[in-house]
């Protein structure tokens, strides 16, 4: 979503994408791929026990 935005931006503004966006992108990027699996893990399981308590 910010990627999104800030490259919206930047076609407004005719700007290039700089090396300094890039490791921006990389230090914010690369923790969100780190801790997704385990979020969608996390939800997984939560909704399965969920679904199964309301079952009974």
């Amino acid at each position: 979503m910010l990627k999104r935005r800030r490259k919206e931006k930047r076609k407004r503004q005719n700007e290039q994408y700089t090396r300094g966006d890039f490791f921006l992108d990389v230090v914010l990027g690369i923790p969100e791929l780190i801790i997704l699996p385990f979020r969608m893990l996390f939800f997984g399981v939560k909704s399965m026990i969920r679904l199964i308590s309301n079952w009974s």
